[in-house]
């Protein structure tokens, strides 16, 4: 069995936040929608925070965060307990696609407790 004092190497979801590669979405929005805390890869997050610069689609942070967290979480309830789930969800402003497929994954964070990614398939 492999201990921590044979790891060469780790790399924590916390340290992934505090980098910016994942991007942890706040209690306040995520526990609408899920009762663990949701993390996003940083190549969703670009591609919402590019659709909130394109004023011409009038998207705001909640609303764009209410489509991926809404189709994330009815991903989750046609599922039947699997780690990893597919949906699309639907961005506007963003470039010219507007439909993108997500990735929903559940598993442990850096302390073992339950935590949803949410990402690009090519992301994982």
């Amino acid at each position: 069995m492999f201990t921590n004092d044979d790891s060469i190497f780790s790399y924590t979801r916390t340290q992934a936040i505090e980098d910016g590669v994942l991007h942890l979405v706040s209690k306040e929005i995520s526990r609408v929608y899920f009762r663990y805390p949701v993390i996003l890869s940083n190549s969703l997050m670009t591609v919402i925070e590019l659709s909130l610069r394109d004023k011409r689609f009038m998207n705001d942070y909640r609303g764009v965060m209410h489509d991926v967290l809404f189709m994330a979480q009815l991903a989750a309830k046609r599922g039947k307990g699997e780690a990893a789930l597919k949906t699309r969800v639907t961005i506007t402003g963003a470039g010219p696609k507007s439909v993108y497929d997500l990735l929903i994954v559940c598993g442990p964070g850096d302390d073992m407790q339950p935590t949803i990614t949410i990402m690009f398939p090519e992301d994982y």
